[in-house]
């Protein structure tokens, strides 16, 4: 429970850093997203609202909490393979679910 509010939370972060620089900087994050897309975008232009980027922020908390929460946190659990062993995570901190590999 407490990964898939831990993704949430880090996802929504990262989302309103994104929808800060495209409102400050359209461009120049045109650019760049086109760079990480390997395509040229500069033709284009950006169509972003404030409702538009809250209804994203609600969009991209729910979905990356409840895929954290669901699917990656019992992977977690679990621990998982990686060339042979078996690697797991699991907190070493008395009293907090802090997340680490160990």
């Amino acid at each position: 429970m407490k990964f898939g509010i831990a993704s949430a939370i880090s996802a929504s972060v990262l989302w309103i850093i994104c929808s800060v620089l495209v409102m400050l900087l359209p461009s120049l994050m045109l650019s760049i997203s086109g760079d990480m897309l390997h395509m040229q975008l500069n033709n284009m232009g950006w169509y972003l609202t404030v409702i538009g980027a809250v209804k994203g922020l609600v969009a991209w908390f729910v979905l990356a909490g409840l895929d954290a929460g669901c699917h990656l946190q019992p992977l977690a659990e679990q621990g998982f393979v990686i060339n042979g062993q078996r690697i797991f995570l699991r907190s070493r901190t008395v009293g907090t679910e802090c997340w680490q590999l160990i």
